[in-house]
């Protein structure tokens, strides 16, 4: 679980208190080679603010705003695990963090080309 807090905004009761993720990604594993960018599809994030409620933002759905900075430093080409950082655009110390696996595909698993 990510967890991340933060005090921000005019009216308390809207003063976003936590955040943490909601859901991982649809895919935090990708084989070598064969990915290019990170796709962070399906990952949610749980807002709290100070009256007690939470709402579940998707990762991507901004409403027109920039709310989040997606950075990472995945090199699809060597295997490991690799850190998506995620910052809130209005506060530099809420920040989460989403693992990211690059492994080898294993002798004969390879995928086939049947076109």
């Amino acid at each position: 679980m990510i967890l991340l807090s933060m005090v921000v905004g005019c009216d308390t009761g809207l003063e976003i208190v936590n955040i943490e993720l909601g859901r991982f990604p649809t895919s935090i594993v990708h084989y070598v080679n064969e990915a290019d960018y990170v796709d962070l599809t399906g990952a949610t994030f749980l807002v709290e603010v100070r009256d007690g409620d939470v709402i579940e933002r998707d990762i991507y759905s901004n409403r027109g705003e920039r709310l989040l900075v997606i950075t990472d430093n995945v090199d699809f080409s060597t295997p490991g695990v690799y850190e998506v950082t995620v910052r809130w655009t209005f506060n530099d110390d809420l920040v989460g963090r989403i693992p990211i696996q690059i492994i080898e595909r294993e002798a004969g698993h390879e995928t086939v080309d049947d076109g």
